[in-house]
């Protein structure tokens, strides 16, 4: 089964055979760099290719949606007819957020793993291995997905390009986006280049690395517990308060809603979109702030 990553280049290579007479020649760096950073090829210009494709396609798929609700019946409010513009704006602003969401996910779980990465390096190191091998003892463990890439490309760096573990190492602390293992490459380069004791460095990076994770795991548990008294007081209190009083507005005779909106509408919306929809965001929110596991 192809992977998601290849699903979207398809996409894109579509969406510009169609739109790249319009998106050719565009440029935002800010975008390319972005793109870079998460290992998409995908051209600027490609991508606002498969931006334009999307806006129209779900254009269509909201006209018909709503036309199909409207015609059989199944909603009879007027705002369906909104539809085929919310759906085209939402679709824009995904795939404009998405490669910050990449890039952010991507940063998360190098930051997470780092610590137990380093574990890893420093028993290599130890066993009398030389350095360039302690990478790739993470780069070939599916316990790093993210990190591991990364420390893929010097191997790379240095077999297809001839590079130095010092010079494969400063390419890539230039190319990652990880302020944190900017920091630690850093530090190792500096340790490889003067001639320090490596085995020794690594032992104490991997003592700090150690209590740096057990504190974020410590903090993660509290945010845990936090969330979970915001979440019982947003999405169970909240909702069944807010549709009681719906329901009295019914049972007393309102059938203006509210701003105008009929009492069956605000019901559907509440609990077809609105509650998901924060359910989801409270999911994203939980999935950033909290540690990976290696």
């Amino acid at each position: 089964m192809p992977s998601m990553t290849k699903l979207l280049g398809i996409y894109s290579d579509f969406s510009y055979s169609i739109f790249g007479f319009v998106t050719q020649g565009m440029e935002w760096e800010r975008m390319k760099k972005n793109l870079s950073q998460i290992d998409d090829l995908t051209t600027v210009p490609k991508y606002f290719s498969s931006i334009i494709f999307t806006a129209i396609l779900f254009f269509v798929i909201g006209m018909l949606l709503s036309f199909f609700l409207l015609s059989s019946g199944l909603v009879t409010n007027p705002e369906i007819a909104f539809l085929p513009f919310i759906l085209p704006m939402s679709g824009i602003a995904v795939l404009l957020v998405r490669p910050l969401f990449s890039l952010s996910m991507k940063k998360r779980s190098i930051k997470a793993l780092l610590p137990l990465a380093i574990l890893t390096m420093s028993a290599a190191v130890e066993s009398g291995a030389p350095p360039q091998y302690m990478f790739r003892s993470v780069a070939g463990s599916k316990d790093y997905p993210k990190l591991g890439e990364e420390f893929a490309k010097l191997e790379r760096y240095m077999n297809t390009l001839h590079m130095s573990l010092s010079e494969a190492i400063i390419v890539l602390m230039d190319q990652t986006p990880s302020v944190t293992l900017r920091r630690f490459l850093a530090e190792l380069n500096s340790t490889v280049r003067t001639g320090g004791d490596l085995k020794e460095f690594m032992r104490k990076r991997a003592d700090k690395a150690y209590f740096e994770y057990s504190i974020s795991i410590e903090e993660a548990n509290k945010r845990a517990e936090t969330f979970g008294d915001i979440y019982t007081a947003v999405l169970i209190a909240a909702p069944l308060f807010l549709f009681s009083s719906i329901m009295l507005m019914g049972i007393f005779g309102s059938t203006g809603g509210l701003f105008g909106m009929s009492i069956d509408f605000l019901l559907t919306m509440g609990i077809f979109i609105v509650i998901p929809a924060v359910n989801v965001m409270f999911i994203l929110m939980m999935e950033f702030m909290t540690p990976e596991e290696g």
